[in-house]
């Protein structure tokens, strides 16, 4: 059992403490994943965001999207007609924003930079797609310890962009099998908590 930092040690060392980045496949159960570390955790401990926040927020202003859609694999999946006659799916349009984006910045973390850094000892990405996230994110928070999780679900079928691809060779340090319960998540999730001396959320 571990407890938490009295307070006043807590607000002198800066925030977040652990960063955990979560990577996958379209599908694996990385949200999903997310929500049971989150609880695990504690709510007033954590803060969730995502690399792709911003990316969703521009897309679903260019094409008049409803935001909340694009947070589902069914709005992700959902193919658009265009007036010459051309096809593409929601996903494939935040794809191509996110990496012209970077181009045009010239910068491959240029979302990476956007995101600022919360007031919590705990940070939840659950979207993390490509090294330079990592690489800015430690040159911005060198006191932050990582905990990189990969997610296998088995029979996921993953898309040919390299959005999904990049981390195939990166050898994460802890991966979740998704391939029973939710309590079968939590019960690897508790045991990389316990690996990091984190204080569990026993509410």
């Amino acid at each position: 059992m571990f407890f938490k930092l009295p307070t006043t040690m807590a607000q002198q060392q800066p925030q977040p403490r652990i960063i955990w980045l979560i990577s996958g496949y379209a599908g694996s159960g990385k949200d999903t994943t997310a929500d049971i570390l989150t609880n695990l955790l504690g709510n007033a401990e954590v803060t969730r965001d995502s690399f792709a926040g911003a990316v969703k927020d521009e897309v679903a202003a260019m094409y008049e999207f409803d935001r909340a859609y694009l947070d589902t694999q069914e709005g992700k999946a959902r193919t658009l007609r265009f007036p010459d006659g051309s096809t593409k799916t929601v996903r494939e349009l935040l794809i191509e924003h996110a990496e012209s984006t970077k181009v045009a910045a010239g910068d491959p973390a240029v979302w990476a930079n956007r995101i600022r850094a919360p007031n919590t000892p705990h940070w939840i990405l659950s979207d993390w797609r490509f090294l330079d996230e990592l690489l800015n994110l430690r040159i911005r928070f060198p006191w932050a310890a990582f905990a990189t999780i990969r997610v296998v679900r088995p029979g996921i079928h993953p898309l040919s962009s390299n959005t999904e691809h990049e981390l195939d060779s990166f050898v994460c340090q802890y991966t979740i099998e998704n391939s029973g319960s939710l309590l079968y998540i939590a019960n690897q999730l508790t045991q990389i908590i316990n690996s990091l001396q984190a204080p569990i959320n026993e509410s």
